[in-house]
């Protein structure tokens, strides 16, 4: 009985009647595309190092072959 008097549990927010699962819900979700855009982030970031170090070889060896400073 509790759990059914909670699902009933409105709360007012602007004028606007909504169940108390509704934050939860956008919290959850909100929270799981944050998360992915940050992991995507990272991935990018880490690619566009690995990218650099190699590009920062590739001049060190042409160098060294053909006699730079």
């Amino acid at each position: 009985m509790a759990m059914r008097s909670k699902r009933r549990v409105y709360s007012v927010i602007k004028g606007k009647k909504t169940s108390f699962i509704d934050p939860l819900l956008h919290i959850c979700f909100g929270g799981m595309a944050f998360s992915y855009l940050l992991t995507r982030k990272c991935i990018f970031e880490e690619k566009y190092e690995e990218k650099l170090a190699k590009e920062k070889l590739a001049r060190e060896l042409h160098a060294k072959e053909h006699g730079g400073h």
